[in-house]
């Protein structure tokens, strides 16, 4: 089904594929599917959360992507209380320190919430250490669990642009992207593993809207209705679940 999902992509002729989890190392064929999926005209960008990730993953991953994803979402201690995995925080640092060591271009991913929103200076001071490409601030979307942790971790959007504009006029290591929820609520097209196609509802950001299957010959006229259609000129999101 994988291999179906990405020629119908390709098709489009999109200029970034992002595959996403959890982790997708967890699939054991995931390395033929970053195989089928090079090509000079696609950007190939995967997300982890680092559980799934082997050393003998690595030639795969300098093979074939040119941005590798993972979360630090604060110091250890915070970390550990956003993610609910008390190592998580040093199986991250272990794999960045890794990947840093072999070249693997890095993407480092901060979801922003009450529990670190002040952290932001300290996740900084770790990452400036490393050569990452970009720093993604991403403001707290309350969807799948984290509806019901919202009065927890929901920061206000101007919460959030106060929080990063400090951080990004105090840091310029590298590129830091800020992404609070208005600026990704119409810019997404997921690909469930099943090839059903996923959207967020514009209507109620807080749940996703199923468009079909990928294969359907009417999916990017139902997209074009619920999203942003220039969007999926530039992205295709696949993701293991919606």
């Amino acid at each position: 089904m994988w291999q179906r999902i990405i020629e119908q992509c390709k098709e489009w002729n999109p200029r970034i594929i992002t595959f996403g989890g959890g982790d997708p190392f967890f699939y054991k064929d995931f390395y033929l599917l970053l195989k089928s999926t090079m090509d000079n005209r696609v950007f190939i960008q995967v997300d982890t959360n680092g559980l799934g990730l082997k050393i003998s993953h690595l030639p795969i991953i300098k093979q074939t992507v040119q941005l590798l994803g993972l979360p630090i979402d604060g110091t250890e201690e915070v970390h550990g209380r956003v993610r609910g995995h008390a190592s998580h925080f040093n199986i991250v640092l272990n794999w960045l320190q890794r990947f840093s060591d072999e070249g693997v271009p890095i993407k480092i991913n901060t979801v922003v919430t009450k529990l670190n929103i002040h952290d932001l200076d300290n996740i900084a001071q770790i990452l400036i250490k490393f050569p990452i490409r970009t720093w993604s601030l991403y403001q707290f979307w309350p969807l799948g669990f984290g509806k019901y942790q919202q009065e927890q971790l929901n920061v206000s959007k101007q919460e959030f642009l106060d929080a990063t504009r400090l951080i990004s006029d105090k840091y310029n290591f590298t590129k830091i992207e800020v992404s609070p929820i208005s600026n990704r609520l119409l810019g997404y097209f997921f690909v469930a593993h099943t090839g059903r196609v996923y959207v967020m509802d514009k209507h109620n950001p807080e749940e996703y809207v199923e468009l079909g299957s990928i294969f359907d010959k009417d999916i990017l006229l139902k997209w074009q209705k619920h999203g942003d259609y220039d969007a999926l000129n530039s992205r295709a999101t696949l993701r293991t679940n919606p």
